[in-house]
């Protein structure tokens, strides 16, 4: 079951799938994507998944409806942040334009009224300082951002109305999880990710 999560949901390997598909939809042009990533991911790994668990007689993990509800939402939030802190990252970032918020919009309807304002806050940013390296800084986040304490991923998990980070405390001191899949998967094994670091 843990494995389940850390590869296709929130966790490490999920969010690598998840930030994959992110660049791969809003970096490539709009006339070359033959389907969106929720969709790939619904074909390739949510159907494969389920005819594995049918043929093993095996239920699906508590979690799912969580993660398959992440497919709408998470890789958006994912890019988000990345962008917002772009000059980390060695991968040139671009804020979608009105052209693919259309299709993202087609492909992702559920949440994507809400990912727009965020995109329309970002956009109205760059219309008042103007477009330029000199100005890269301030349409750029100036906060630290924070990590899960499992999955070690930015703490991107829900919608923008809903962050579904959670605090507990273990031992005296305070841990952050990104969801309750990852504070299940530590609670389960507390000393085995009690003294996980950032890397």
């Amino acid at each position: 079951m843990r494995n389940t999560w850390l590869t296709n949901g929130s966790g490490e390997t999920g969010a690598i799938f998840d930030f994959d598909g992110t660049l791969d939809r809003l970096l490539t042009a709009l006339d070359q994507r033959p389907y969106s990533f929720k969709e790939f991911m619904e074909e390739w790994i949510i159907d494969q998944f389920l005819r594995t668990l049918d043929e093993f007689g095996l239920e699906k993990p508590w979690y799912w409806n969580l993660l398959v509800d992440e497919l709408d939402i998470y890789h958006h939030m994912i890019y988000a942040s990345a962008y917002s802190y772009r000059a980390t990252f060695m991968v040139q970032f671009c804020d979608p334009r009105s052209s693919r918020r259309k299709w993202l919009r087609q492909k992702y309807p559920k949440y994507w009224d809400d990912m727009d304002a965020v995109w329309e806050q970002i956009s109205e940013r760059w219309r008042t300082v103007g477009p330029g390296p000199a100005n890269e800084f301030a349409v750029h986040g100036t906060a630290l951002p924070t990590f899960c304490d499992l999955c070690q991923l930015p703490l991107s998990a829900g919608t923008p109305r809903k962050n579904t980070a959670r605090v507990f405390v273990h031992d005296g001191r305070k841990y952050i999880f990104c969801s309750e899949p990852c504070q299940w998967i530590f609670l389960h094994e507390p000393e085995r990710y009690a003294n996980h670091r950032i890397s």
